[in-house]
């Protein structure tokens, strides 16, 4: 019996209208109130970790509608994918790389102070350890949340249709406007403008499916990838003092991050390699 291929799951394009439907139902439903000031920041934590859920809420719901619980464990199945060649776990980590270069470049070019100069106990503690931590803390905040949703379910769907880049351009878009609440919350924190902060989550959607693809479908490296931009993004910026050079290196992460898709669309092509064969462990997925 032939394996399928969980990269690319043929469904109508209503089953796709519906996951974003419900998607952004569930996480504008949770966060546009906070956003109104119907629901005060300080109090909002709650309906905060609901909108980031949205996106595995709803490909739960559609998967279990859809396939029942043997839909539901092909899908949670690829979130412990680990038997995968370790390159690819290194991949999943080149935003710590990408994000170490563009504080470099700032400390080169706008006086951006040294990394690691965080205070208590934490301040004690060697640097690469503090980089762990913040990776670790990530997981949880977005990661894990989104990626079940964006590249767990919608990634196959879209590229059953389009070619790896188009549906990585597609849904890159899609991710990015659904983040737009944050950006009319003056208290979210976000120094980055939309339209800086559009490409980034372009080229960023490029790297997922890139790493994605390669690992036979993947979560598990898509939620490492994720959780790698969201920590070494964190840790950089708590060594950041001002605002403007938060905002200086949001600018020279979207530069980097879409350098680094551009070579692999050279590399790789427009279907990003696009790798077929079956590794270890997918003859589980029949």
């Amino acid at each position: 019996m032939a394996i399928p291929d969980p990269t690319r799951i043929d469904a109508p394009p209503a089953i796709l209208i519906q996951f974003f439907g419900l998607t952004f139902l569930l996480s504008w439903g949770a966060f546009l109130p906070v956003v109104f000031g119907l629901v005060p920041v300080a109090s909002a934590t709650p309906l905060v970790i609901a909108s980031i859920f949205g996106p595995t809420i709803a490909a739960l719901v559609l998967t279990w509608r859809a396939d029942g619980s043997t839909g539901l464990q092909r899908l949670l199945a690829r979130l412990v994918r680990v038997r995968v060649p370790i390159r690819w776990f290194v991949a999943a980590l080149l935003p710590v790389g990408l994000g170490l270069l563009g504080w470099w470049v700032l400390y080169l070019t706008a006086g951006a102070g040294p990394l690691g100069q965080f205070g208590g106990d934490l301040g004690r503690l060697p640097t690469p350890i503090i980089v762990a931590l913040f990776l670790v803390s990530s997981l949880g905040s977005g990661a894990l949340a989104e990626e079940l949703g964006w590249r767990g379910y919608a990634l196959p769907r879209l590229q059953a249709r389009f070619d790896a880049l188009g549906a990585s351009l597609l849904l890159g878009a899609v991710w990015a406007v659904w983040h737009l609440p944050v950006f009319l919350l003056t208290d979210a924190g976000t120094t980055l403008p939309f339209g800086w902060y559009l490409p980034r989550l372009l080229a960023l959607s490029v790297l997922l499916t890139w790493v994605f693809d390669h690992t036979r479908g993947s979560v598990l490296h898509a939620v490492l990838l994720h959780a790698a931009v969201n920590g070494t993004e964190a840790f950089v910026s708590a060594s950041l003092d001002t605002p403007l050079l938060e905002l200086r290196y949001g600018q020279a992460m979207t530069l980097l991050t879409v350098a680094a898709a551009l070579v692999v669309i050279v590399v790789w092509g427009w279907e990003l390699g696009d790798p077929r064969q079956p590794t270890v462990g997918d003859a589980q997925e029949r």
